[in-house]
C-alpha cells in the first residue's frame, strides 16, 4: 500500500456509539481472511472495542466474516480477530481504498489491556489519578453513575434518597479488568454519609462494566 496511507478526513466516519474511548492514530497492520494470505493495511484509530482499518482490497463482509489482524503499536504486535461492522470507499490520489469499522471479536487479555492503556492515556486517564468531571463522564454514562450511587446507598456508604439530586462523589481510575468474562473499569469512589451532624467519609472500590449497565461494589 506504499509507505504512507492516503489522507482520510477525520469527519469521514460512520455513526458510532462510543462505548469505548477512541484514540486517533495511524499505524501499520496486516490482515488475513483465509488464515494464509496476509495483506498490508493501515489502522486509523483504536479503542478497547475495535478499530478503523484502511485496505487496498475490499473485505468479505457477510455475517460470519472474521478478520485476523496484527496491528503494530509502539513497536508491539497486537494480535486480534475482528468483525466488520460498516464500510465506506475512500477516493484519493493513490486510487480507491476501503475503510472499515471493525469490532473486536477475540483478543488476549494482555493485548486488550495494552489497547485500553493507549486509548485512556490519550485522555489523561491514568492509574491512581483522580478523574475530572469530564473524564468521569467519558467513562461512565449518567445511568451508570446513578447505579453507582444507588449501590453505595444500599451499602450505607452515601446519603441518598431515590429521586433526589445525585450527591457529589470523587472518582479515581485504578485499572481495567476482566471479571467473569466481562470487561470493566476498576474505580475508587470517595463518598460520605451524614445521618448525624458529623459526616463520615468512605472509600469504596467499584467495578463498572464497560459494555453493560452492571455495577459491583467490592468488599
Amino acid at each position: 500500500m506504499g509507505s504512507t496511507p492516503p489522507r482520510v478526513s477525520a469527519s469521514e466516519t460512520a455513526p458510532n456509539r462510543r462505548t469505548y474511548m477512541r484514540r486517533q492514530r495511524t499505524f501499520p497492520a496486516t490482515y488475513s481472511q483465509d488464515g494464509q494470505t496476509a495483506h498490508p493495511a493501515y489502522g486509523l484509530d483504536l479503542s478497547g472495542g475495535g478499530l478503523r482499518l484502511l485496505t487496498r482490497e475490499p473485505l468479505a463482509t457477510d455475517a460470519k466474516t472474521r478478520v485476523s489482524l496484527i496491528a503494530v503499536l509502539d513497536g508491539r504486535e497486537v494480535h486480534l480477530e475482528a468483525c466488520p461492522r460498516w464500510s465506506a470507499p475512500v477516493t484519493s490520489a493513490a486510487g480507491t481504498r476501503f475503510r472499515y469499522g471493525l469490532r473486536l471479536a477475540a483478543i488476549a487479555d494482555s493485548d486488550w489491556d495494552f489497547l485500553m492503556r493507549l486509548s485512556l492515556d490519550e485522555a489523561g486517564i491514568l492509574p491512581g489519578k483522580p478523574l475530572t468531571d469530564e473524564q468521569r463522564d467519558l467513562l461512565l454514562a449518567p445511568e451508570k453513575q446513578q447505579r453507582i450511587v444507588e449501590q453505595l446507598a444500599i451499602a450505607g456508604r452515601v446519603t441518598y434518597k431515590r429521586g433526589a439530586k445525585l450527591p457529589a462523589l470523587r472518582y479515581a481510575f485504578e485499572s481495567c479488568a476482566v471479571r467473569d468474562g466481562e470487561r470493566c473499569y476498576l474505580l475508587t469512589v470517595s463518598s460520605a454519609t451524614s445521618e448525624t451532624l458529623l459526616a463520615r467519609e468512605h472509600r469504596t472500590r467499584v467495578l463498572a462494566a464497560i459494555e453493560s449497565d452492571q455495577v459491583r461494589i467490592l468488599p
